[in-house]
């Protein structure tokens, strides 16, 4: 069975991925497990905040300073088992199957290592939802899981308020720069689809400025040459498009190609948007020739800019993206 792994930190802002975790659960009939961190030696949390009075009122490291840190990390850690076991109860009321952990050290070294000894295969997880104890917002914790993790990755860009309506992904995004790795992400786009009676928009960013291969020797030609070669390339980016939304019909999906003039990140931002896109689904590391998209570049700019809900697949060159 599937595993979503879900971090929380006790925020209500953090907690805004749970409709989605719900909803995708259901569709892949999935497994939750919700995990809190508690972080160790955190200059902010409230182990320090303790010691640091205890330590101006002239305590020094006594056996009752060691105490009072005994006693504040086991009230920290029933607190966080407290919160998970509410949240998995109201969970497990809804028919979904529950798992929750505590742990205690590095947020980002302790989600990645349950990732891996539970064999998630979907982590999680909502951007600006932070408490007291831990920050949780890109940039921060949430950046360095998603640039880290080797598995899927929903991304959710909390809000003030939750969704108003049951969540459902019937319209889905899919960029494609037309290399072999971009396509990665269809598959699981795919299987959404199928699960959720929803349909794929294929879409390509056309970037002229961005489209011109180093191995091209020179621009000089004939008048109109420059012109006729990037009419060229787009006509083949539009039959590309076409096939694959072909290809994915074929396998029971709506789908629909779609090729837009613009810069690639900013592209894909406004046709979501436009669109009323429920879900953007996008390789990472694919790159062809023309046109690198990554983490740090294209995946990257739309991950920090977009308000829809992202769905990030780690792209691998054998053509086989992660689980």
């Amino acid at each position: 069975m599937n595993t979503i792994l879900v971090p929380l930190d006790g925020s209500l802002l953090a907690e805004q991925v749970l409709p989605y975790v719900r909803h995708m659960a259901a569709l892949q009939q999935a497994r939750l497990l919700l995990v809190q961190v508690v972080p160790e030696g955190d200059a902010d949390d409230p182990f320090a905040r303790a010691l640091e009075s205890a330590a101006g009122g002239g305590l020094g490291p006594t056996v009752r300073e060691a105490q009072q840190r005994h006693m504040l990390g086991e009230a920290l850690l029933q607190r966080a088992r407290g919160y998970l076991d509410a949240q998995a109860t109201t969970l497990r009321s809804g028919g979904y199957i529950v798992e929750t952990e505590v742990i205690v050290g590095n947020p980002v070294d302790a989600i990645l290592a349950v990732g891996t000894s539970r064999q998630v295969t979907l982590l999680a997880l909502a951007t600006h939802g932070y408490s007291g104890v831990q920050r949780w917002a890109l940039g921060s914790v949430a950046d360095k899981l998603i640039q880290a993790a080797t598995v899927p990755v929903l991304v959710v860009r909390s809000t003030a308020a939750t969704p108003a309506q049951p969540v459902q992904f019937r319209q889905m995004l899919v960029p494609l720069d037309g290399s072999p790795l971009a396509l990665q992400a269809l598959p699981l786009a795919i299987a959404i689809a199928q699960a959720g009676n929803g349909s794929l928009t294929l879409l390509h960013a056309f970037s002229p400025f961005n489209r011109v291969p180093l191995e091209w020797p020179t621009l000089a030609g004939p008048p109109g040459y420059l012109g006729t070669m990037l009419d060229e390339q787009r006509t083949l980016m539009e039959t590309m498009l076409h096939e694959q939304a072909a290809a994915v019909q074929a396998q029971g999906v709506a789908a629909t190609a779609l090729l837009e003039t613009g810069p690639p990140a900013d592209t894909i931002v406004d046709v979501a948007r436009m669109r009323h896109s429920d879900l953007i689904v996008m390789a990472t590391h694919g790159y062809g020739g023309l046109q690198r998209w990554a983490l740090g570049s294209v995946a990257d700019k739309v991950l920090h800019a977009t308000a829809t809900p992202l769905l990030l697949i780690r792209a691998h060159k054998d053509g086989q993206p992660a689980a």
